[in-house]
């Protein structure tokens, strides 16, 4: 037992695994033979990536939020913040976990190992003073927490995993874990969806399974062929049907005469594939797959109509249930893992991924929206060159643009009190000119 061979690894200490029916069941998925579903199928981390739908659907969460850029801020003055990239966790964050590995490609497998099997590892490798260098992949189906326990009522928690080999255990301030919620009572090992929606897949590679062996034969359903010949022996029919089986099978026998010797007589009875559901079950399956997931089952190809609009809901709904949740244990695990102890309590550093990266807008609603910003002071002008890689103006002195028309309240200007009017003074009368028709009269003439 897993429990027994533990115990005395620490000297006047218990050792106790979660339990020993989770060590058994990795055990016997590592060695490939997964439990078999009620639809007759073995469903593991092998076969399950056999699934269309569940591998679209970790593939488009893993390679989602590993695009997603990080960076470790320092606070500065005025409660601002700026990029901290000479700390030693800046270049795991950012760049590369590993000088083998970029973190791109680190934080999409993490990810995808905690959706399919509940929980992705990673050990640090630390310098001298105990800065992160680095950090390694663990292979989560034979990595798991124990927790030790002493005879003075403490424990401590320690991960055990298998290298070429070889039982290697690690300090959990070592360990880099992420995880799906989790039913154990500890908490600390999180639920695979292989193993809890195993009926489910099982279902979907069943269908699959159905729909291959069913052109294989050819679309016949069940065939029974009737024989006047009584065969003396087993031998002797199975050679008949292996014969039978050898010629009529198979896509490329296909729209040939269907030969039966010895006078036998052909009993067919044909089942369609809409009497099997088999195209709903195929449906189903994509839309079971994106609910594990938590993915719109529009991310699947699944043929539901989605109009437009709908779709854009869908998607800021996406961003908010499901990589949202990723983003913030990620965030909190690398901060408590890779940030020192002064770091953390005095909150002088933290670790945040740019939500931005996920909120793609068409063209043209990103274009309005950074005039906006620009035009209210939001964004310089050398801000915005710099967000889209263009080439800047290279000014010192960034330019910030303010509407005119908006004014901070308590320092509006004092209205002034209007001059008084000078009097306007009455128009003289003028006398009457004479019309073409009324002659002038010469001077001294009396009318």
């Amino acid at each position: 037992m897993l429990k027994k061979w533990l115990t005395g690894w620490v000297t006047r200490s218990q050792s106790i695994s979660m339990t020993d029916e989770l060590a058994a069941k990795q055990w016997w998925e590592m060695m490939g033979r997964g439990r078999e579903a009620s639809s007759g199928v073995v469903v593991n981390e092998q076969t399950v990536w056999g699934l269309p739908g569940f591998t679209r659907g970790v593939d488009l969460i893993a390679d989602t939020v590993a695009r997603v850029r990080g960076h470790v801020y320092e606070r500065i003055e005025n409660d601002a913040r700026r990029r901290a990239m000479e700390h030693s966790a800046y270049r795991i964050v950012r760049r590369r976990a590993n000088p083998y590995m970029s973190t791109f490609d680190w934080l999409r497998q993490m990810v995808s190992d905690m959706k399919w099997a509940g929980n992705g590892y990673s050990v640090i490798q630390r310098n001298n003073d105990y800065s992160p260098a680095a950090t390694w992949l663990l292979d989560c189906r034979v990595t798991f927490p124990v927790f030790f326990y002493a005879d003075d009522g403490s424990f401590t928690l320690k991960y055990q995993t298998t290298i070429n080999n070889a039982t290697r255990f690690y300090d959990a301030s070592d360990i880099i874990h992420f995880k799906n919620r989790s039913v154990d009572p500890s908490g600390m090992v999180g639920l695979s969806l292989v193993e809890q929606c195993k009926e489910s897949l099982g279902l979907g590679l069943a269908v699959q399974k159905y729909g291959a062996v069913w052109f294989k034969r050819g679309g016949l359903g069940v065939t029974a062929i009737e024989l006047p010949v009584d065969f003396k022996n087993q031998k002797d029919l199975n050679e008949y049907r292996n014969y039978v089986e050898g010629v009529h099978y198979g896509v490329d026998n296909q729209h040939k005469f269907f030969l039966v010797p010895f006078g036998g007589k052909l009993n067919r009875s044909p089942v369609t594939n809409e009497e099997a559901q088999f195209l709903q079950s195929r449906e189903a399956s994509k839309i079971d797959c994106a609910t594990m997931l938590g993915l719109p089952a529009y991310k699947l190809n699944s043929s539901i109509s989605t109009s437009h609009n709908s779709i854009e809901a869908q998607s800021l709904d996406t961003l908010t249930d499901c990589y949202e949740p990723i983003l913030c244990q990620i965030e909190a695990e690398l901060e408590n893992k890779l940030l020192t102890e002064q770091e953390k309590e005095s909150g002088s550093h933290y670790i945040e991924f740019e939500r931005d990266d996920l909120r793609i807008l068409d063209a043209t609603t990103q274009t309005n929206v950074d005039i906006a910003k620009v035009n209210n002071g939001l964004m310089s002008e050398e801000q915005y060159f710099r967000k889209y890689n263009l080439p800047t103006k290279k000014d010192p002195n960034e330019t910030w643009r303010l509407p005119a028309n908006i004014l901070i309240q308590g320092e509006e200007p004092k209205v002034q009190p209007e001059a008084p009017q000078a009097p306007v003074e009455a128009p003289q009368e003028q006398p009457e000119q004479p019309t073409e028709d009324q002659p002038q009269q010469e001077s001294g003439e009396q009318p």
